[in-house]
């Protein structure tokens, strides 16, 4: 595959979606090493659901990726459907995994950028908050988000509303 990396032109790159640090092991790491050597890049692309979302579950995949080759990229938050509704956690605790988690490990091991996968809009950063805005809680406890395209001005398409799942 290597063969086809022309410099300046064209790279190639190579993306996994690792979900727990278990499932780094020496035969993965053996062969990202094979692939590094090519000049290839690994990068994972993490998606965040309810057997993801643990307490420092991703900090420990993290650490376990990147000493194996493996570039954390996107943290990644399924698309806010209704057939996903028994994989899904709160927004809010992607957030909360972010701020006081995965900030206590060093920089290099954070490199992955937590991304909302919006209907209709596509990803958007959820560091981004101009992107998003909170628009009700309703009795339920449910956050209902107003998700903007990140293309403003560029294409026309409408907002997307999310009711969140409530926190327990």
């Amino acid at each position: 595959i290597g063969s086809y990396i022309e410099p300046g032109k064209r790279n190639v790159c190579i993306v996994t979606h690792i979900e727990s640090s278990s499932e780094v092991t020496p035969e993965l790491a053996e062969a990202v090493m094979k692939f590094r050597k090519q000049g290839i890049y690994v990068y994972n692309q993490l998606v965040y659901t309810l057997e993801t979302s643990r307490r420092f579950q991703n900090v420990a995949a993290r650490i376990a990726m990147k000493k194996a080759g493996v570039d954390p990229y996107y943290t990644f938050y399924p698309k806010g459907k209704e057939e996903h509704k028994d994989y899904l956690v709160p927004v809010a605790r992607l957030w909360q995994e972010r701020k006081e988690e995965a900030r206590l490990i060093p920089g290099i091991f954070r490199t992955d950028e937590p991304v909302f996968n919006v209907p209709r809009l596509g990803k958007n950063h959820v560091r981004a908050w101009q992107d998003r805005e909170l628009i009700a809680l309703n009795k339920e406890g449910r956050r209902i988000y107003l998700w903007h395209p990140w293309e403003k001005g560029i294409a026309s398409v409408e907002p997307y509303i999310y009711k969140d799942l409530p926190i327990y």
